[in-house]
């Protein structure tokens, strides 16, 4: 083994770790900075800015929020580690937002380090998202909960265009979900432009009434061409129980246009006085299959 030169002391790298936890300060005085100068969030999601170290106790930053997003898309607090962000999706999109956050001060057993700022990425919700339309069916059985409810979702495309004639092209029904949900991506294949119908089936339940939501949400596209969201309301009793694996008849609650990345024309979402397979149009008898 090589012996190092006289007066230099080896020294076990965990002690050195440790010696090195008061590192970039020689008064004994914690330094506080960005761990990084980067990073990126997506809308919806939350992340944190961390410090290159915790606060020590009675130690508080001050910051200041620059950058392209506005002050009502997210919030924010500070915890000891460091700034933690949440990002509001605000069901526009606009990728390319950012977020620039900058240590201004602090306060206590602490001073402040060379890296004092620090900018986010904002990804918008749909960014990574194929191009088309996602359709979701929320309920509310009362009180804010879905109860023992069960709504199904269910999607057509007329065909041939111009008949009147619709024929199933997808379908959300599982069982036990607080919601339904599915997407008509602009795939010409699967789902050429043209006329959609939507269906919203009360399958199960004891809610007397009950309120549903539908939410339309363009992805990567637009809705009635200046927007991305479009939602309809409606409300059920116990004479809308209808469970589609018990009728042979089947109707479309809603209409609505494709034109590529464009989706318009929205018919009012229309509520019977008795079923939910829905008042307006018919289509081709199909065998259905569900694990019920």
């Amino acid at each position: 083994m090589r012996k190092l030169p006289a007066g230099i002391v080896s020294v076990p790298v965990w002690a050195a770790l440790l010696f090195c936890a008061s590192c970039g300060s020689d008064d004994g005085i914690a330094t506080i900075e960005f761990l990084s100068s980067t990073g990126t969030v997506t809308e919806g999601f939350s992340y944190t800015l961390y410090y290159n170290r915790s606060l020590p106790q009675g130690a508080e930053t001050q910051v200041a929020f620059d950058g392209t997003l506005q002050t009502d898309e997210f919030t924010y607090q500070l915890i000891p580690a460091g700034v933690y962000i949440t990002v509001i999706d605000d069901e526009v999109y606009d990728p390319g937002d950012t977020l620039i956050v900058t240590l201004t001060g602090i306060t206590g057993p602490a001073k402040l380090g060379g890296k004092q700022t620090m900018t986010l990425r904002v990804k918008d919700y749909d960014e990574d998202a194929r191009p088309g339309l996602r359709v979701e069916l929320t309920w509310d059985a009362g009180n804010g909960s879905a109860g023992d409810v069960d709504m199904d979702l269910f999607l057509w495309r007329e065909n041939p265009p111009g008949s009147s004639n619709f024929e199933l092209v997808a379908s959300a029904v599982q069982i036990g979900n607080v919601f339904e949900a599915l997407s008509v991506r602009n795939e010409s294949a699967l789902f050429p432009d043209g006329v959609y119908g939507v269906g919203y089936n009360y399958f199960s339940g004891t809610a007397n009434p009950l309120n549903f939501t539908v939410k339309f949400r363009a992805q990567k596209g637009t809705i009635n061409n200046d927007s991305i969201v479009a939602r309809f309301n409606g409300t059920y009793t116990l004479a809308n129980l209808n469970r589609w694996d018990q009728t042979s008849s089947f109707h479309v609650a809603q209409t609505f246009v494709k034109s590529g990345n464009n989706f318009h024309s929205f018919s009012p979402l229309d509520v019977p006085p008795s079923g939910s397979r829905m008042k307006g149009y018919t289509f081709t008898p199909f065998s259905l299959r569900k694990g019920r």
